[in-house]
């Protein structure tokens, strides 16, 4: 049955299309000051959504370093830092180094855990700092921290993240960062005219707060974007007994995915333009391997979009269950006929086809919905929204749990299931941390 019972070489533009939050003061160092800002490459820079930080002066920008189209496009993952000498002239050695700040939203509910750093250095993908061989890297569970771009060949991740440059005729210096794609990742560029100066800088709350404000960019935070692919059955024909649904079997509800991802750093798109509200009807599938079958097959229309910069899901609405002996009830086969028969609402079935490990295709199934509800005399409006929501955190790996009220709670028996309604649109702090970390045991995406 399905895993689920809730029922699981870049090319940069020329620089400076934007300009981002200049500062007001700098420090000086003989007759030199110096300040930094953002400057954006192909990746438009906006504000963060998220809280303002614990310590900085604002809650900064923000970056989407996926791929701008299902096709491709331009990397996206590099940006300016830019520093600037007052007064300006060129041949000033400028000294930058990049900080992982900390995450503010992990002392935010429902993040109540700071998972798994304090006060900076909580960026989700990072190498030990020892010898390795930069484009090799030799265990592919481990992808790059944020790093200067130009320091990409260096052997240490202490070296990629430290870069001295001299300002042109303009004033200005610049260095370009690859950031990472792992949501919530964050990052400081700071700029000194002493090497001694940038050397002492650091990353937790109280050693960020001493860098002068000129000297140090807003907080740059990744964002990613999921692309969720809808479909649904057409108009239900049963004849079968309790099965009491006739309508068109809608599509699943989405509503509550937009505010529990939004903690773990990703907005949801209904986008990729392969919808399909009236596929074929099938009541029920005879067995595991056709169900499978079908919900990652052709009727997937993005199953070939999926990508490591390209999050693509997949959702069905569905009417029941596998049920290798068709109804008469009661038979066990989890769609809840009758009452005392624990209701499957919806399923989530991994791929074996394309070597990626983890879910690819969910279902919610309607029937089983309306069953459930009539039974513990619920409205039925409550439960497909958290059905779509919990399957398609497995496609992240999220865990089921024993806790209500998070989104990744399962029922244990058939009573508990009255419970669905007091599940709320909010993945629990481990379960966020699993999803921003994308898998890192057996990882799905970057």
């Amino acid at each position: 049955m399905p895993q689920s019972v809730c029922g699981r070489a870049v090319r940069v533009l020329a620089p400076a299309i934007l300009l981002v939050a200049a500062t007001t003061a700098a420090h000086g160092f003989g007759s030199y000051s110096v300040s930094v800002v953002w400057e954006e490459i192909n990746s438009p820079l906006d504000g963060n959504p998220m809280t303002k930080h614990q310590t900085l002066d604002s809650q900064g920008l923000r970056i989407f370093p996926g791929k701008p189209t299902a096709s491709g496009g331009d990397p996206m993952q590099i940006v300016w830092a830019v520093a600037t000498v007052n007064p300006p002239d060129e041949n000033v050695q400028v000294y930058f180094k990049l900080l992982d700040v900390d995450d503010p939203s992990t002392h935010l509910a429902p993040v109540v855990a700071d998972v798994p750093g304090a006060e900076g250095g909580d960026n989700r993908r990072t190498y030990d700092d020892t010898d390795i061989d930069p484009d090799n890297p030799p265990d592919p569970i481990l992808k790059p921290h944020g790093i200067f771009w130009e320091q990409r060949k260096k052997a240490t991740l202490a070296e990629k993240l430290v870069y001295d440059a001299e300002t042109g005729s303009d004033g200005k210096a610049r260095v370009r960062v690859r950031v990472s794609c792992s949501p919530g990742d964050n990052y400081v560029v700071a700029a000194s005219l002493s090497a001694a100066q940038r050397d002492g800088f650091g990353e937790d709350n109280d050693e960020v707060v001493l860098i002068p404000e000129a000297q140090r960019t807003d907080m740059l935070t990744v964002w990613r974007k999921l692309h969720v692919e809808v479909d649904s059955m057409g108009e239900a024909v049963v004849s079968t007994p309790d099965d009491a649904y006739f309508a068109d079997v809608p599509s699943p509800d989405l509503s509550m995915y937009n505010d529990a991802f939004f903690w773990a750093y990703t907005e949801t798109a209904q986008d990729t333009g392969h919808d399909d509200s009236q596929t074929a009807f099938t009541q029920s599938f005879a067995t595991d391997a056709a169900e499978k079958s079908h919900v990652l097959g052709p009727i997937q229309g993005s199953r070939n979009d999926d990508h490591l910069k390209w999050w693509v899901v997949y959702i069905l609405g569905a009417y029941e269950p596998v049920d290798s002996a068709p109804d008469p009830w009661p038979d066990w086969d989890d769609d809840n006929d009758d009452d005392d028969e624990e209701g499957l609402v919806g399923g989530t079935w991994p791929t074996d086809s394309t070597g990626l490990p983890g879910p690819d295709g969910s279902l919610v199934y309607q029937e089983v919905a309306r069953d459930v509800a009539a039974q513990h005399a619920m409205g039925v409006a409550a439960i497909p929204p958290r059905v779509a929501l919990h399957e398609i955190g497995h496609h992240f790996f999220a865990q089921h749990m024993d806790d209500l009220p998070w989104i990744m709670w399962v029922p244990e028996d058939d009573d508990d299931e009255a419970n669905i309604p007091i599940m709320t649109d909010a993945f629990d702090a481990d379960n966020i941390h699993i999803i921003r970390s994308q898998g890192i045991t057996t990882p799905k995406y970057p």
